[in-house]
């Protein structure tokens, strides 16, 4: 016999979708091995993996494998390119993201798809899903972008002024970075392709197509905006806040703009633009 678990709160005069408890189960058991395993791996802070917690269980009670998987991709695979980035070159002078994730990086990479997914539990809609899963697909591409584009070497250029610049600072790019973003974006929209019924290219196009626009929009933000620093022993440009032991200087960019509200910020376009697109294609 199957108990539910029922939202009483009728928000919009819309009445959400009962919860069957294994769900909520099995939820939490998932949430635990995600979390703690990956805490295990060193690839989140402790405060990331409360964070990762909370999150995979929203994700998994209230969307299933329909929403869990396209995260859960995206979040396994980046954080092993990321690690096999690191065992090859350990030192990272310039990038402020940590090689274990905190609180303020977790929810920059995948909280507006939370967001997105709680709306859909009570506005149910299949653009809602396209959305999420092309929130997903930008902040994969970025990632992948950064982390394949640093391991494999080649010319990285400012996107804006298209001068040399040293691989992983904000708003450089590479060949080999944007053809590792465009495999991220493929790979996210691959993962939810079992749950599409119908028009399976259009949805990969879509998805894929809003990755790499994003993270293009990512390096743009990050080359014009996004603070970097400077340090004062070895003048590096990096966005460590502390370099050569030392505290480091504002050189360009706003003061408060950091890596995770530039992600935040493509990651949020990303949602939105794929359904302007949609709805822009079957108009």
């Amino acid at each position: 016999m199957l108990y539910y678990l029922f939202i009483t709160q009728n928000i919009f005069g819309i009445q959400p979708s009962p919860i069957p408890i294994q769900q909520i189960v099995l939820a939490f058991v998932l949430a635990i091995l995600i979390s703690l395993v990956s805490y295990k791996f060193n690839f989140l802070k402790f405060s990331g993996m409360l964070t990762v917690f909370v999150m995979a269980f929203i994700i998994f009670s209230l969307g299933g494998w329909k929403w869990t998987l396209p995260m859960v991709t995206f979040f396994i695979l980046s954080n092993l390119i990321s690690k096999y980035k690191k065992l090859i070159i350990p030192g990272d002078d310039l990038s402020e993201k940590s090689e274990r994730r905190d609180t303020t990086q977790v929810l920059a990479n995948g909280g507006f798809a939370t967001l997105l997914l709680i709306a859909n539990f009570f506005i149910t809609s299949e653009l809602l899903y396209l959305a999420y899963v092309s929130s997903i697909a930008v902040v994969c591409a970025d990632t992948w972008e950064t982390e394949i584009g640093t391991l494999i070497k080649g010319n990285t250029f400012d996107i804006l002024r298209f001068n040399l610049v040293q691989p992983g600072i904000s708003g450089g790019i590479s060949a080999a970075g944007t053809m590792g973003g465009l495999a991220g974006a493929f790979t996210v929209a691959i993962s939810s392709l079992y749950w599409i019924n119908k028009n399976h290219f259009l949805f990969t196009l879509v998805v894929a197509a809003t990755g790499i626009i994003g993270s293009v929009i990512d390096s743009i933000i990050g080359a014009a905006f996004q603070r970097k620093n400077i340090c004062l022993k070895c003048r590096s440009v990096t966005e460590k806040s502390v370099h050569c032991q030392t505290s480091t200087q504002i050189f360009s960019g706003i003061n408060w703009l950091n890596n995770d509200a530039v992600n935040f910020a493509a990651a949020s376009f990303g949602g939105i633009f794929s359904i302007l697109i949609t709805e822009l294609i079957f108009i």
